[in-house]
């Protein structure tokens, strides 16, 4: 919330979110006047860039996002976690390997922007399931697709893997239910795949983009530290799988969960 305004990325939403409300502000911007794969966002956000100064729409989105994305990451592990104590040693720790830097480009916790709000979706769509609430899991995971294809997708890839189920009626029935919620966010995702030349497409993976998507151009000490954490977590959690549970373990289970 206290980041300087505009914080990275919100520049391009929010001039986006004008422009899709009024194509005639800045018609001939090369970037404004390009596709939109995150249409139900900017459907969202737009009559507020049309109304409201730039930094009021800023520091009243990451309110809202961020709230979503605090308290879904509080309920989760409150359902994840017994101990009240390693929900917040593992908060403090995910914040302050947040605020240290991160492997591709790639963060959470940041300014007003599709994938924070989507993040937090997800976080709550995983409490729901938890709570045996799948229908509205479904809902939420979907609606987290829609604002972020990325993003949300991913998440519903780990979600599968995390929880493989036979297909029945009710699994049937949440699809449909997830594709729904969507949907909205899918069409105009896929209604740009495959209209861009080769040329365009190198640009925006090696150019553009090569930040999140070209591991050669990721930063070595960042590679070393996000390997030498993941050996940690496999190494601790499978020492935990073979541990006879005993009082006053919870308190490190924030690094196995």
């Amino acid at each position: 919330m206290r980041a300087p305004i505009p914080a990275v990325n919100e520049p391009h939403y929010l001039t986006k979110a004008r422009h899709f409300a009024d194509s005639d502000w800045c018609r001939n911007d090369f970037f404004l006047a390009s596709s939109n794969p995150h249409r139900v966002f900017y459907h969202l956000v737009s009559p507020l860039t049309d109304a409201l100064p730039f930094e009021t729409v800023a520091l009243a989105g990451r309110l809202l996002t961020l709230t979503v994305l605090a308290t879904g990451w509080v309920v989760l592990l409150q359902r994840l976690v017994p101990d009240p104590w390693a929900g917040w040693a593992g908060t403090c720790l995910f914040l302050l390997a947040a605020s240290l830097g991160n492997l591709s480009g790639e963060w959470i916790v940041g300014g007003f922007e599709a994938k924070v709000l989507a993040y937090g979706l997800l976080l709550w769509s995983c409490v729901a399931a938890i709570e045996g609430r799948l229908l509205v899991a479904a809902a939420l995971c979907g609606t987290a697709i829609s604002l972020h294809p990325i993003i949300g997708g991913w998440g519903l890839v780990l979600a599968m893997l995390a929880a493989p189920r036979p297909i029945n009626r009710r699994l049937l029935l949440q699809g449909c239910l997830l594709v729904g919620f969507a949907l909205p966010g899918i069409i105009p995702a896929l209604g740009l795949l495959g209209q861009g030349t080769t040329r365009a497409d190198n640009l925006q993976v090696f150019a553009r983009l090569g930040h999140h998507l070209v591991p050669s151009r990721f930063s070595i000490p960042a590679i070393l530290v996000y390997t030498a954490a993941l050996v940690a977590w496999l190494v601790i959690r499978q020492r935990a799988a073979r541990a006879e549970p005993r009082p006053g373990g919870h308190a490190w289970s924030w690094l196995h969960c």
